[in-house]
């Protein structure tokens, strides 16, 4: 299908004018980003089904957030091609020292040996943990997706 219009194009100029921002306005704006993310990530969560959480960790203190999201973005493409089914949220953290470390929400069964294997291949030498144990009453994914989303 193509779609063609005609028509003119008039320029028109316009005056940028600085954006002025109080802090308690980005305060404000902080706020309602993180509110807005929580509920991406719980939303992703409750459609893909996860109910298990996979942990990433490094043996250093790793506090470079670009290495962290390149190590990760790398993780994520070796298990796409080992499990062509594979379906992820990830978030990352930190620890209180300043360590990243990324907790994945996961549904399925997965080879816990296969995804050592393909996150130290990455990083040399990581910690890797599955599990996800919810208490109470209710529905795993749920509570999964409520833990993630804080």
């Amino acid at each position: 299908m193509v779609q063609i219009g005609w028509g003119t194009y008039k320029h028109e100029q316009h005056t940028s004018r600085p954006k002025k921002t109080t802090p308690e306005k980005a305060q404000l704006n902080a706020i309602q980003s993180a509110k807005r993310a929580a509920t991406e990530v719980r939303r992703s969560l409750l459609s893909t089904c996860a109910d298990r959480m996979l942990t990433l960790t490094y043996a250093e203190n790793m506090t470079d957030r670009t290495r962290a999201l390149s190590d990760l973005h790398k993780f994520i493409r070796i298990m796409r091609r080992k499990f062509p089914r594979w379906q992820s949220v990830s978030v990352l953290e930190y620890q209180k020292r300043g360590a990243a470390h990324f907790h994945i929400g996961l549904g399925g069964f997965y080879d816990i040996s296969e995804i050592r294997a393909a996150w130290e291949s990455i990083v040399g030498r990581g910690a890797v943990h599955m599990a996800f144990e919810p208490r109470g009453r209710g529905n795993a994914c749920s509570k999964l997706a409520a833990y993630m989303a804080k």
